[in-house]
């Protein structure tokens, strides 16, 4: 029991860190001054951007909010879609509610 409080806790530790870094990667990129440093960072997060479709060489500084708007729309909208026709499957199965008895017991 307590093992799994503590792997839910690493977990909670685990995904907190990554929206941290996901705000801190998208403060960066608003943030850019110059077109040059704009591309910089392009560079630096291409992986990422690429994943969430939104890797581009704007022409001026000011496509920085697109790319922002992009990549906050593809955590929300893709994301949360997958996410929800997971959950339903598992609903499906009847899974949903036997995990949701489980952590009730705990």
């Amino acid at each position: 029991m307590i093992q799994m409080k503590q792997a839910h806790q690493r977990q909670e530790a685990h995904q907190t860190d990554l929206l941290i870094s996901l705000c801190l990667f998208l403060d960066k990129i608003s943030s850019a001054a110059s077109l040059n440093e704009l591309h910089m960072l392009i560079d630096k997060y291409a992986s990422l951007l690429q994943t969430a479709g939104c890797f581009d060489y704007p022409r001026s500084v000011e496509g920085k909010d697109n790319i922002v708007k992009d990549f906050i729309q593809y955590i929300l909208y893709r994301n949360q879609y997958s996410i929800q026709r997971f959950r339903n499957g598992l609903s499906t199965l009847d899974v949903i509610h036997a995990l949701e008895q489980l952590r009730l017991e705990c």
